[in-house]
């Protein structure tokens, strides 16, 4: 947006599974290319707390900008922490607190750093420390608790 006028002077819709993070980049050098405008801050939303992005954001010798992103809170897990979760047959899977195997890891490409693991709902529901492990589970639900691990 043009802070002068309050036009918005680009938008790019991206597919459901795109890099939102990165393509701040993007829209950055649109901006200055086309409209010769020196960006100097920019707000975004908490996809933007993305460490390999805002570095090239913060970068001087880069974008040079100044980010405003909200952090998280890494602190509040429900359950138990992902610390009590092992990894078994070479960290393609963990085993939870009550002996129980999770579906194969998986990566999602905006979140390069974070391998996750899914329980099924059936293994999670039958569980005699589902209450301690996924409060939040509903009995329909098809899917078990989700359990992210850096690495």
């Amino acid at each position: 947006m043009d802070a002068d006028s309050e036009l918005i002077t680009s938008i790019d819709v991206l597919a459901a599974n795109a890099d939102e993070a990165a393509n701040a980049i993007a829209l950055l050098e649109h901006e200055q290319q086309t409209h010769s405008n020196q960006v100097k801050e920019l707000s975004i939303d908490g996809i933007g707390f993305n460490g390999k992005v805002l570095n090239q954001l913060q970068d001087p010798a880069g974008v040079n900008i100044e980010v405003t992103v909200p952090t998280r809170d890494f602190t509040s897990t429900v359950g138990f922490p992902a610390r009590d979760f092992e990894f078994v047959e070479e960290g393609t899977r963990v085993l939870c607190p009550a002996g129980k195997t999770s579906g194969q890891a998986t990566k999602k490409t905006d979140k390069p750093n974070v391998t996750f693991f899914q329980f099924s709902g059936a293994t999670c529901q039958g569980c005699p420390l589902l209450q301690q492990c996924h409060p939040e589970k509903k009995e329909c639900s098809r899917t078990g608790r989700r359990v992210s691990k850096c690495g």
